[in-house]
């Protein structure tokens, strides 16, 4: 059940709805389906990390897998000039999820500047390489299909982690 947006506003503005509908939905779906909920999170949509984060945390204490997918701009549609999110941004996304899904610390524990960046982690601990693969849905065909062969990748490849 993919959340996708992780801003109330921004997802009414580019997905319609109610965000807080679909978390109870998720929520409903989790307690009935335990362990067999996925759900994605586009990263770059206009949130704040600490948007992104806040869902991550409700998702893990749900028992949701969640996903990261880095925004991609896709020509004629109405974000073709939306930038994608900075490498940067998205891999403290991907620390965040590795952290708060490994039970090492809660959103509550994290530090969030006035723009909602992450500031503190609330953790030195260290973060493998493996936290930066592809992760979320299981079985997935797809793992870099928002990655383009032309720019650094958003989630490394399964080699570079062996090295």
């Amino acid at each position: 059940i993919s959340i996708d947006v992780a801003n109330e506003s921004l997802f009414r503005k580019i997905r319609g709805g109610d965000l807080r509908r679909l978390l109870k939905l998720i929520e409903q779906a989790a307690e009935r389906f335990p362990g067999r909920i996925t759900t994605h999170l586009i990263v770059g949509l206009g949130e704040s990390e600490e948007d992104l984060v806040r869902i991550l945390q409700a998702m893990k204490d749900l028992g949701v897998l969640t996903a990261l997918f880095a925004f991609t701009p896709v020509k004629g549609t109405k974000l073709q000039n939306h930038p994608p999110p900075s490498v940067s941004k998205y891999r403290r996304i991907q620390m965040a999820r590795y952290y708060i899904y490994k039970g090492i610390v809660r959103y509550e524990d994290m530090r969030f500047d006035e723009n909602g960046n992450i500031k503190d982690f609330g953790t030195d601990a260290p973060v493998p390489l493996s936290a930066f693969l592809p992760g979320g849905c299981p079985h997935c065909t797809r793992p870099f299909y928002t990655e383009r062969p032309s720019r650094i990748h958003y989630n490394l490849q399964p080699w570079e982690v062996k090295r």
